[in-house]
């Protein structure tokens, strides 16, 4: 129901359908945040990109975006806003 915009309660995960410029397991994120976020009842828009290229301005619509890449990432909230860059050392 969520997928067609039938549904407007708890968590809608948009994600691109990964290419050859994915450096992180994007399916693997989003199924972890489907099971970790599946008991909040209010709408929260989230993108999840596979990269730092398009990923950013692709997730800005979301309330929060998240855009990864080798090692290093971005957590955008309130349509980018308030946007974190994240780095693994």
């Amino acid at each position: 129901m969520r997928s067609l915009g039938l549904a407007h309660h708890g968590v809608g995960i948009i994600s691109c359908p990964t290419c050859a410029r994915a450096e992180y397991d994007v399916i693997g994120l989003v199924n972890s945040l489907e099971r970790k976020l599946i008991n909040i009842r209010e709408p929260l828009p989230i993108a999840v990109m596979g990269c730092v290229v398009n990923g950013p301005d692709e997730a800005k619509e979301a309330d929060i975006g998240i855009a990864c890449g080798k090692g290093s990432g971005i957590l955008l909230k309130n349509h980018a806003e308030n946007s974190v860059v994240l780095r693994r050392y």
